[in-house]
């Protein structure tokens, strides 16, 4: 149900994990191997969703040096191979879009993502002319690093696998140490641990944004498989010591069934109502904005704190909203020609900032008529009224 990135990373990485089962149980005999050629490209597809492909590679580096290694005693040769013809296919899959990426930005790494290792607040990620910095973070002190990862950890465990999961994420993670021997499950196990402890511990606030839960599906299916077979040998023991004579096997998916439905329906229902009421309340704020004088027709960019939800709803160019001073923002204005700026709730230091901020005068707000609701009104508009 999640969309933006989460899925299209999330299929292909599933695949590469079941190419890597099948590769280690019956290696490979020649370079252009099929299972490695599709390795190769599940690998690449998942890279031009999301970064963490990098781990889906490492992972594989891994499973192959652990399966492969010494077979037909010839050492290291079989990982090697194994490893470098899918890296060579995913690395040539995704070179247009790291081009691409060097011709607008300068360089083809994530830059982003490495400085998202240093954000304090979250609110980096909108950054115009302050972002995050190495010094900023280290000068924050042991007992900060160490609280943003506890954070980080609860957050990646309770919010992103268990709750979500519930019931049975949470007997998976208890049957987890049992059916980790299982040959099938560790490509998905090592891939989980790895996504798991590199954004706990190298994203530990940007993590609460979502960077784990982007790409939480195969930790998330190694909890509910885990849980699954946890359940049925459960069931078994109970039925040898009690004797049972007739075989139960269908108990364990009934109860996993029960227990999924129970749990997702309302949350499912929840969550798709709380979208609705979000889009219904930024389609009455473009009606609201017409009537105003400031009609979001795209003859301009806007800056807003939530801009997915904005160029969605009405098909406008949005701009991240900085959590920084005035003058960055009107800075972030002028280079791409936005006229509005639109302010959903609180947003780190806004609105406080504008009444203390002297270039505060250049943001002047906008009257606008009350809302459909009944509520309060969340939203604040302002004109951009200097050059």
């Amino acid at each position: 149900a999640h969309l933006d990135s989460t899925n299209p990373w999330a299929v292909p990485a599933l695949v590469a994990c079941l190419l890597m089962v099948r590769l280690v149980r019956r290696p490979p005999d020649r370079l252009l191997d099929p299972r490695l050629v599709g390795l190769g490209l599940a690998i690449g597809v998942a890279g031009l969703a999301r970064n963490e492909a990098a781990w889906v590679g490492l992972a594989w580096a891994i499973v192959a040096a652990w399966g492969l290694r010494g077979r037909e005693d010839r050492g290291w040769r079989p990982v090697v191979r194994a490893v470098a013809v899918p890296g060579v296919i995913a690395v040539a899959l995704v070179a247009p879009w790291l081009a691409r990426n060097w011709l607008v930005f300068g360089s083809p790494l994530p830059g982003q993502a490495i400085t998202n290792a240093w954000a304090i607040t979250g609110l980096e990620i909108f950054a115009w002319q302050e972002p995050a910095t190495a010094a900023a973070y280290l000068a924050l002190g042991p007992a900060t690093w160490l609280d943003n990862w506890v954070g980080g950890f609860a957050h990646n465990l309770l919010s992103v696998l268990l709750v979500p999961g519930a019931p049975l994420a949470v007997v998976g993670l208890v049957a987890l140490p049992w059916a980790a021997h299982f040959r099938a499950l560790r490509p998905l196990l090592v891939l989980a641990l790895l996504t798991f402890a590199i954004t706990t511990l190298v994203f530990p606030v940007q993590t609460r944004w979502g960077t784990f839960l982007h790409a939480s599906v195969p930790a998330a299916v190694l909890l509910l498989v885990a849980g699954l077979a946890g359940l049925d040998e459960g069931l078994a023991w109970v039925g040898r010591h009690r004797g049972w004579t007739r075989p139960v096997a269908w108990l364990g998916p009934l109860f996993a069934a029960f227990g999924a439905v129970l749990f997702m329906v309302p949350g499912v229902i929840a969550h798709g109502g709380q979208a609705r009421d979000t889009e219904a309340a930024y389609g009455d704020l473009g009606q609201r904005m017409a009537s105003a004088g400031v009609p979001l027709d795209g003859s301009a960019a806007v800056i807003a704190n939530h801009p997915i939800w904005l160029a969605e709803v009405h098909r406008v160019s949005t701009l991240g909203l900085p959590d920084e001073p005035v003058a960055s923002v009107l800075d972030l204005a002028r280079t791409f020609g936005a006229m509005v700026l639109v302010l959903d709730g609180e947003h780190g230091g806004w609105p406080a900032r504008l009444a203390t901020d002297p270039d505060a005068a250049c943001l002047a707000p906008v009257d606008l008529p009350a809302p459909a609701g009944t509520g309060p009104d969340p939203f604040r508009v302002y004109r951009v009224a200097c050059p």
